[in-house]
Order: structure tokens, then C-alpha cells, then sequence
């Protein structure tokens, strides 16, 4: 997983443009389907050179993805 693609993505859904909002929030739905994806998650998280904006961005969509894919069965 590119994790220079994933940090531009986190990056997008922060612009003010609503169809540059709607494009990378579908671009990270697509991209959350690969393997890897909770991974690179970890490494933007980890970055220190990576900006609190993108880090808390990238921490809740971490998040709401950990609980949709959760089983309770």
C-alpha cells in the first residue's frame, strides 16, 4: 500500500472543495479494500513529520474501519 497516496487522500478530505472532499473520501474506500491498508494507516500515525490535521484525519477513518469490520459472531 503507497503511503504517500493514502497521506494525499487523508490530506484531501480536509479541502474546503466538496468534490475534491468526495473524491478522495472515494479514493480511501476503494483504497481500504487492499491489503495493507490498516498498515499504512499505522506508518502515517507513526510519522513525525506527518501534520496533527492528516495524523487525527487518518486516526478516525482507522477507527470507523476497525468497527465496521468488527464480528461480533
Amino acid at each position: 500500500m503507497d503511503v504517500k497516496f493514502l497521506h494525499d487522500c487523508f490530506l484531501a478530505t480536509l479541502q474546503a472543495d466538496p468534490a475534491v472532499r468526495h473524491q478522495a473520501e472515494t479514493q480511501l474506500s476503494q483504497a481500504e479494500l487492499n491489503i495493507g491498508f490498516l498498515g499504512a494507516c499505522l506508518d502515517i500515525l507513526g510519522a513525525p513529520d506527518v501534520s496533527p490535521v492528516v495524523k487525527k484525519a487518518c486516526t478516525i477513518y482507522f477507527k470507523n474501519k476497525i468497527l465496521r469490520s468488527w464480528s461480533t459472531d
